[in-house]
């Protein structure tokens, strides 16, 4: 198991990379496998985050999605992916970079 601030580095490695890559990313992009806690804006069904959710409104937000599931679904935290804190959960963490 990662510990929470090993979690937290690579979060900040990962994003700090996307900010400073030529290469425009758009929507949801996957970061990390893991867990987020965090407040839960919203939940929805599927294996990879709704595109339609990654707004501007939203952007560095968080959705953790768990595509191994029985019943596959995402949750959408209203907290920035680089303040993501260990959880008991393991899932695909992704972050919001609209266009």
């Amino acid at each position: 198991m990662v510990p929470g601030s090993a979690i937290q580095g690579m979060l900040v490695y990962v994003l700090a990379g996307f900010l400073h890559a030529p290469v425009a990313f758009s929507g949801w992009v996957l970061v990390a496998e893991g867990d987020c806690t965090g407040p839960q804006r919203q939940g929805g069904a599927g294996k990879e985050p709704e595109a339609a959710l990654c707004t501007p409104e939203f952007a560095g937000k968080t959705a953790l999605c768990f595509p191994q599931s029985c019943n596959p679904g995402c949750q959408y935290l209203d907290l920035p992916t680089a303040q993501c804190q260990p959880g008991a959960d393991n899932g695909m963490i992704y972050t919001c970079m609209p266009d």
